[in-house]
């Protein structure tokens, strides 16, 4: 499932993807050892994966607008489609940052030493809770993410 932030011009400027982990995923096929050799499985659990965000809209220091409606946009996709958990491969500043968005963060193993950088798995609970404290750190409202994504 590809989440894609689409400016007003048409061009794909922020998105990331989520990845069923009953089939082949990145945490299963390339990285186990990041949840000590069982990375868990679920119809309800989703993979999440290429979170990003085209340069123009970063900010230095902190995280952009975009990553907010993009950070938004997954939580209420999940939300939609049923999806309870997320497991992700991140870089190890990760946790931290999502906590701090009242996010339910569970680390499944150490972290690595990669070539990329440190990274480490997660395991987050996807709730209404991570989303509207989510949509308040970004200044985002109630409005939905999603509005005109068709989901």
């Amino acid at each position: 499932i590809y989440l894609l932030g689409i400016a007003g011009s048409g061009n794909i400027v922020a998105g990331s993807r989520l990845v069923p982990t009953t089939k082949p995923h990145l945490l299963s096929d390339v990285f186990p050892m990041l949840a000590r050799g069982a990375p868990p499985r679920d119809a309800d659990l989703y993979e999440w994966t290429r979170f990003f965000v085209v340069p123009s809209l970063r900010m230095t220091g902190g995280s952009s607008q975009a990553a907010g409606l993009v950070l938004c946009g997954l939580l209420e996709a999940c939300l939609r489609l049923g999806i309870g958990k997320l497991s992700v491969v991140c870089e190890d500043f990760w946790p931290a940052r999502l906590e701090q968005l009242g996010w339910s963060v569970i680390r499944l193993g150490e972290v690595l030493d990669h070539p990329h950088g440190r990274i480490v798995a997660l395991l987050i609970d996807v709730d209404g809770g991570a989303l509207q404290s989510t949509r308040v750190a970004y200044g985002l409202g109630n409005t939905s993410a999603l509005a005109g994504a068709g989901a």
